[in-house]
């Protein structure tokens, strides 16, 4: 039906395949396995979105590929790989492209060159399963459950017409939103760009199995929940709506990355990677620049991002400058996010050097410079409580603390000791000699001065020339920044 009627799903016409893929067909009535690489051939697969967790099973590594290529032993796939494979040949499909056995695992170049493909993968493939319920291999795709009771139809006589109708009542199942929510899937930072790629979707959860295509969104034990229900799931919990692919905007991005923050990884070196694909699309969607994680068109408001609760921590090796979210790992928000939507943000940093379009991945140590006024600042010692946040925030924000409590701001103070804003600061243990606020940009109501938006700035190794970001924050007192000259400032 989806392929047939959805014009806003993809058609489902042959495509040209991915490098290797996992060929499933049945040969002389024996199911046969093994390694595949189509060379530029066409066709139709189903791709597998998973959780290695612990425990992710038989790989393609460079001392066994060629023995893939010829024969992969079935009794060494993880159970979740085996299920898979059952429900590809159900489907009728001959290949399916599965991570742990298409990529070879111990190649960087390989894993290099296949991982920026991945938006190509989910997003042309005819199919994706997803082992919603399994957090690693061992767990599959089938669960062992209750059967449910027979729905219970009631005849209803409609006076005076005396029209008969039936009521069905079915036994309540719990969320199905709530469910999906709390799949151990949708706790991983790869599969947010598989889920949002894909065409097509057959979530394998515990309680039950569900259909999601750009049109539809079925439960096996609900008719259809329509995609408005299933932009209720991704926002349950607290969790930003995340768009669909037709959704996919810069705008869409900052929910995309406040989603995304909030999932694991495995590897914390794949922090860029797993997100890659859906900035290629919008790379060439929008012709905008791109760089670690942001956009140069709206750079003003994605350097503002913000540590929902001031404890990020440091991965074991620098990956991102320190301008980026992905430098650290831990949930975020984005500040204009948060300030409400009546107030309008003007920017006043001028961008000199924004890294180059192949820093996608990567960067430069020195690839941002701004042009914009900045003023030594201060920070009270103690976290400030929501009351007194009121006091020193503009009205766009003034209940933040009450509708964010995990959120860690401080005071600011100006070089005469005077309250002058608050900051929040992507963590709370550092200690710094010198502390500077960047204007980026104003909040402005109508014709009335809100406040000025700033990057919280530290010095790098004790040099005046280039600047690390230490948090975030707003100043309140108008003029602030008056009789200041504009400087360059290098943040890396």
């Amino acid at each position: 039906m989806c392929v047939e009627s959805h014009k806003t799903c993809s058609s489902g016409e042959p495509v040209t395949l991915p490098t290797r893929l996992l060929e499933v067909r049945t040969e002389d009535g024996n199911p046969s396995l093994r390694l595949v690489q189509p060379e530029g051939a066409r066709g139709r697969y189903a791709a597998l979105s998973h959780c290695w967790g612990t425990f992710g099973g038989l790989q393609t590594t460079k001392s066994t590929v060629d023995d893939h290529r010829n024969r992969v032993n079935a009794s060494e796939l993880s159970k979740t790989v085996h299920d898979a494979v059952l429900i590809t040949r159900g489907l009728n499909l001959n290949y399916l492209w599965v991570d742990t056995l298409c990529i070879i695992q111990d190649d960087e170049q390989d894993w290099k060159c296949e991982s920026l493909k991945m938006d190509l993968v989910y997003r042309q493939a005819y199919i994706t399963i997803a082992a919603a319920g399994a957090k690693d291999g061992r767990e599959g795709c089938f669960f062992s459950r209750k059967p449910l009771p027979d729905p219970v139809t009631v005849p209803v006589t409609y006076p005076p017409s005396r029209e008969v109708a039936k009521i069905i009542f079915k036994m309540h199942t719990g969320s199905v939103a709530a469910g999906l929510a709390e799949n151990p899937l949708n706790k991983r930072g790869w599969c947010l760009q598989e889920s949002i790629l894909s065409p097509r979707i057959i979530h394998f959860g515990k309680g039950r199995v569900l259909w999601q295509c750009h049109k539809s969104f079925v439960a096996e034990d609900y008719w259809n929940l329509k995609r408005v229900q299933l932009a209720s799931w991704r926002g349950h919990a607290s969790q930003p709506h995340t768009p669909s692919v037709q959704e996919l905007s810069i705008d869409a991005w900052f929910n995309i990355i406040e989603d995304y923050t909030r999932r694991n990884l495995t590897k914390e070196e794949d922090k860029l990677y797993a997100i890659n694909g859906l900035a290629n699309l919008l790379r060439v969607s929008t012709g905008d620049t791109y760089c670690c994680g942001l956009w140069l068109k709206r750079l003003h408001q994605g350097l503002l991002w913000i540590s929902s609760d001031g404890n990020m921590q440091h991965p074991s090796k620098h990956r991102a400058p320190s301008w980026s979210w992905a430098a650290l790992d831990g949930p975020i928000y984005h500040l204009h996010a948060l300030q409400f939507a009546i107030n309008q943000t003007i920017p006043k940093a001028a961008v000199l050097r924004f890294g180059p379009d192949e820093a996608s991945v990567k960067s430069s140590a020195d690839s941002l410079t701004l042009f914009t006024c900045t003023k030594r600042v201060f920070r009270s010692d103690q976290t400030v409580i929501a009351f007194e946040f009121a006091r020193l925030s503009s009205k766009a924000l003034a209940n933040l603390l009450y509708d964010h409590r995990d959120m860690q701001c401080h005071a600011l103070l100006s070089p005469d000791n005077d309250y002058c804003g608050w900051a929040s600061f992507d963590e709370e243990s550092f200690s710094e000699e010198k502390m500077f606020c960047a204007l980026i940009s104003t909040v402005m109501r109508g014709s009335t001065f809100q406040a000025y938006n700033v990057l919280i700035l530290g010095l790098v190794d004790g040099g005046e020339e280039r600047l690390r970001r230490l948090g975030v924050g707003e100043v309140t007192q108008r003029g602030w920044f008056e009789g200041l000259e504009e400087r360059e400032a290098v943040v890396v």
